[in-house]
C-alpha cells in the first residue's frame, strides 16, 4: 500500500508537553550501525533494511517523539528534484553530493524549457525500477513512501542556473527570473500531480524546503518581490504548505514568510534568532525550533549548556505552540562519544520538555 504522509514532522498537540524529534544524518547512521552508503543508495533490498535498522536503533537508543511503525519511504537524497531535469545525483560514502556545474548555462528563454516527464524521465524510470524492487520485500501489512517533490522553485533555480548566474539575471533580466520560477512551479504542479494519479490519491499539503532563503546571499527585498509569489501558488495548488524549511538565518525574513498561507509548521534555524521569532510569527503559528548540533547537543560549552538552552525555549516560547527538533548529526569524534552526548541531549529533553 501506498502512503502520501503529511504527519511529519510531528505537529503540537498539547500545551502540557512539547513534542520533540531527534535524528542522525545517514552519514553518521552508516558509521554508527556500519554499513556502506554507496550500496544504501544502490541496492533497493539493502535501502528497506538499513531504514529498518536505523528507526529501530533511533526507538530504542533515544526515545524521542518520532513515530515508528510498518512503513518505508523511499528518498534518493537532496539530489532527487535536480535529477528529475538531468542533473544525476552522484552517491558516495559521504552521501549524495551534488555541487558542480549549473545545467543551464544559458539565460534560455522560458518558453523554451522542457518540463520533466513524469513516467519517462530517466530518474523517474529508474525511480519506478527501485521501488518495485522495495515493494517485493516488503509483506502487505507495509506501507510504503513514494518520493515526493519537496525543492521549493528559488532552491531547484540556485542549482539548475547557479547562484552567480541568477544575481546577473536579475540585474539584467529580473523578468526572466520571475518567468523561470513560475516554469519551475508549474513543473512540479505537472509533476505532483501525475504523482497523485498514479497512486491513486489526493494532494496533500506538502513540504517546502527553501535551504537557499537566507541571510546575507538572499535579501529580504529579493524574497519579497521574487520568491514570496511562488510560494503563495504552491500554497493555492496543494491546499496549505505542511512544513515550512530553510537551514539559512531568516531572522529578517520572519515578517514575509509569516505571509505564506495555509502554513501548518515554520522551522526556526539555529541561526535565527528565536527571541525575534517568538515576537514576530502570528500568534498561534506553530514553530519548530531547532538545535545547533554542534554547540548546542555534541559539543556544549558546559554540563549544564543542553538543559539551560531548552529551558530558554521552553519559557520563550511558552505562548505558542511549538516543537523542538534536534538534527543534522554526523560522527565528529568517535561514535561512543557523539552518540554519548546525543542521548545526553534527548534524555534531557524528556526531563524538560514531555516531565517537568
Amino acid at each position: 500500500m501506498w502512503k502520501d504522509d503529511d504527519t511529519w514532522p510531528p505537529k503540537p498537540k498539547s500545551e502540557d508537553v512539547i513534542p520533540f524529534t531527534f535524528d542522525i544524518e545517514r552519514i553518521g547512521l552508516a558509521k554508527i550501525l556500519g554499513y556502506s552508503l554507496r550500496k544504501f543508495y544502490a541496492d533497493p533490498i539493502e535501502y528497506v533494511l538499513r531504514t529498518m535498522e536505523a528507526a529501530i536503533y533511533i526507538f530504542e537508543e533515544y526515545r524521542d517523539c518520532t513515530p515508528i511503525g510498518p512503513s518505508v519511504s523511499y528518498w534518493a537524497g537532496v539530489g532527487f528534484e535536480f535529477d528529475l531535469f538531468g542533473m544525476p545525483t552522484l552517491y558516495t560514502e559521504e552521501d549524495t553530493w551534488i555541487g558542480r556545474e549549473p545545467l543551464l548555462k544559458e539565460r534560455t528563454p522560458v518558453a523554451e524549457l522542457e518540463m520533466p516527464d513524469f513516467y519517462e524521465s530517466t530518474a523517474m524510470k529508474e525511480t519506478f525500477c527501485f521501488c518495485e524492487k522495495m515493494r517485493d520485500v516488503m509483506s502487505d501489512d507495509f506501507e510504503m513512501g513514494f518520493p515526493q517533490w519537496d525543492r521549493s522553485a528559488w532552491g531547484m533555480a540556485w542549482q539548475l542556473r547557479g547562484i552567480d548566474n541568477l544575481i546577473f539575471d536579475y540585474v539584467e533580466d529580473p523578468e526572466w527570473v520571475k518567468d523561470f520560477l513560475d516554469f519551475l512551479n508549474a513543473a512540479r504542479f505537472q509533476w505532483s500531480d501525475a504523482r497523485a494519479h498514479m497512486l491513486g490519491i489526493k494532494h496533500q499539503k506538502i513540504n517546502l524546503f527553501n535551504d537557499e532563503v537566507g541571510t546575507p546571499v538572499v535579501s529580504p527585498g529579493f524574497y519579497e518581490d521574487v520568491i514570496l509569489k511562488t510560494e503563495k501558488d504552491v500554497s493555492d495548488h496543494f491546499g496549505g504548505i505542511n512544513y515550512w524549511h530553510s537551514c539559512g538565518n531568516t531572522t529578517m525574513f520572519i515578517p514575509f514568510i509569516d505571509r505564506v498561507p495555509g502554513v501548518e509548521l515554520i522551522h526556526v534555524s539555529p541561526w535565527t534568532d528565536r527571541k525575534t521569532a517568538a515576537e514576530s510569527y502570528s500568534p498561534g503559528k506553530a514553530l519548530q525550533i531547532v538545535m545547533h548540533p554542534v554547540s548546542e547537543v555534541v559539543c556544549p560549552e558546559s554540563e549544564d549548556t543542553q538543559r539551560q538552552v531548552l529551558s530558554e525555549i521552553k519559557q520563550l516560547f511558552k505562548e505558542r505552540p511549538i516543537t523542538v527538533r534536534a538534527d543534522g548529526f554526523e560522527i565528529m569524534y568517535s561514535v561512543e562519544r557523539d552518540t554519548e552526548k546525543m542521548k545526553d541531549w534527548v534524555k534531557t529533553a524528556n526531563e524538560v520538555l514531555i516531565e517537568s
